[in-house]
């Protein structure tokens, strides 16, 4: 009797359902909506929000927890990275979660379409005037989602040589050969690329000496040009003048002209090119000191693309692996207890997901990673080299997990980049991995310079398969 009574009252007892929130994003939506329907009424009077920002605003005022936030099928341009901060955190048992609807595939991007092309020749011209104002600049452009190259010469898989470096100035300076280089337009939006021993290093040419066959560059390189080799090889980019070959590309800030030479069979009405503008797609930032933390967030089915890259020091290169070039298309500082799962993160000219200072406990499962210009996944400190004294902004970065996800095609313009790399970071597990097709090392773990106590350990790396490495041009 006892145990039918007990049946009963279970039965019978009310039920305490976990009040939450759902919000729902759609292209074809209206921020000054509710954003509580996931389509519009038949009226037009309420329905999806239209915008990222807006869903996030929303959250903050959100009466009731947990919160999810679905997005339609669409694309979803940003201007500035989707940010989010302290204030926009979950709870424990109370997170945020923004996510795809059903089996829809939104695409969260960083770029902005550019169409309205003329003809010039073999070439499609447009010009943008908010490059020529100085509101944007570029230096990544995708045709049908596809990378197209900045003119180059070389071109590709073919490389000039030095002929040794400077005395005086070995470490910004270097001797070409005659007829290897010319007197450029806008010297100051030209590149050279140097390949130095484990390095490729992306340098603005300063001065071209065409008598005394030499070039001044910045930033300082950290080793003489000719340390390693007297003929280090390198290739110089985006300058008109090397326009030359389908796929490529120049842009004149100056004018804000874009000029593209289209692969065969290409036309304005057939492709949609896009060119990134925002250097972080999505960006958790919150305190790596101690402060708030971004926290308890979990995205899951977004895909995120299109961002651009920036060496933001004046001084300093990018440093081996890349380390110093502190842009990708998904950016968290300062955030614990967060979730990147099943999303993809492509065509970004930096890395694919950075962890950096205060990143602690945060999951990343489940994901595509590809079609970069750097690495893949990035965690620790990337602030500098010698890094191991920092045990304090270690101890800050750890137990992240990086678990079940495809990350390939890598190394595109950053070639000295890695697949998975940890940097004086520890408790991390990165399992079930496969990596492949990138030019320099798939997982690389550890990072520092002497012999100091190193603050990375603990970190377990098993059952990932790694291959296609080394296919450097």
């Amino acid at each position: 009797m006892t145990s039918h009574s007990t049946l009963l009252w279970l039965l019978l007892a009310p039920t305490f359902l976990v009040a939450q929130t759902l919000f729902y994003v759609s292209p074809s939506g209206n921020d000054s909506w509710s954003g509580t329907l996931p389509e519009a009424n038949i009226g037009q009077s309420d329905g999806p929000f239209a915008t990222p920002e807006r869903a996030r605003d929303a959250v903050r005022t959100a009466d009731s927890f947990p919160v999810t936030v679905f997005f339609r099928d669409g694309v979803y341009f940003v201007k500035k990275p989707w940010r989010f901060e302290a204030k926009d955190s979950g709870q424990k048992n109370a997170q945020i979660s923004y996510q795809n609807y059903g089996d829809e595939r939104p695409i969260i991007s960083g770029g902005i379409i550019i169409d309205q092309w003329q003809f010039e020749g073999n070439l499609w011209v447009t010009t943008l005037d908010d490059v020529k104002n100085g509101e944007i600049y570029f230096k990544e452009l995708y045709v049908n989602d596809e990378r197209r190259d900045r003119a180059r010469h070389p071109n590709k898989v073919q490389f000039l040589r030095i002929n040794g470096s400077v005395p005086e100035n070995d470490h910004n300076a270097f001797y070409f050969y005659p007829g290897d280089v010319s007197l450029y337009q806008n010297i100051q939006d030209v590149n050279i690329c140097l390949y130095q021993a484990w390095l490729a290093i992306h340098l603005r040419i300063d001065q071209i000496n065409i008598g005394q066959s030499n070039i001044v560059f910045s930033p300082r390189l950290w080793f003489a040009a000719s340390e390693f080799d007297n003929h280090t090889r390198y290739y110089i980019e985006n300058a008109f003048e090397l326009l030359d070959q389908p796929g490529e590309w120049y842009l004149n800030r100056r004018t804000g002209q874009l000029f593209y030479y289209p692969i065969p069979g290409e036309t304005p009405e057939s492709c949609t090119v896009i060119a990134a503008c925002v250097d972080r797609v999505l960006e958790l930032s919150g305190s790596a000191t101690g402060g708030a933390q971004v926290e308890y967030l979990n995205f899951s089915g977004l895909r995120f693309q299109n961002a651009d890259w920036i060496v933001t020091s004046v001084d300093k290169t990018e440093g081996q692996a890349h380390i110093l070039l502190d842009d990708a298309v998904i950016y968290l500082k300062g955030a614990s207890n967060c979730t990147i799962k099943r999303c993809e993160v492509a065509l970004g000219g930096a890395h694919g997901i950075v962890l950096s200072q205060g990143c602690s406990n945060n999951v990343i499962e489940q994901c595509h990673v590809h079609a970069l210009g750097g690495g893949g996944i990035y965690i620790g400190n990337t602030s500098g080299w010698n890094a191991c004294e920092e045990a304090t902004m270690a101890a800050q970065i750890n137990t992240n997990t990086v678990q079940n996800c495809y990350i390939h095609d890598l190394t595109h313009v950053h070639h000295g980049s890695v697949g998975i790399w940890i940097g004086n970071s520890f408790d991390n597990q990165i399992l079930h991995n496969e990596i492949s097709d990138l030019d320099y090392t798939g997982i690389s773990v550890g990072w520092c310079w002497g012999y100091q106590a190193a603050t990375s350990g603990n970190n377990l790396i098993a059952f990932n398969h790694i291959h296609h490495l080394g296919q450097g041009e």
